[in-house]
């Protein structure tokens, strides 16, 4: 969604896919993580 010039949208659906990550404990959750909160790392 990003590349289509709604990065808004692009960012809601991958806080989503974390919060998935996230319940399923699967190991790539803390980098989506990071990658989604650069300054916060």
């Amino acid at each position: 969604m990003h590349a289509t010039g709604r990065p808004t949208e692009a960012r809601q659906a991958w806080r989503e896919a974390l919060a998935l990550y996230e319940e399923l404990n699967a190991p790539q959750a803390p980098e989506l993580r990071a990658r989604l909160n650069p300054d916060q790392v």
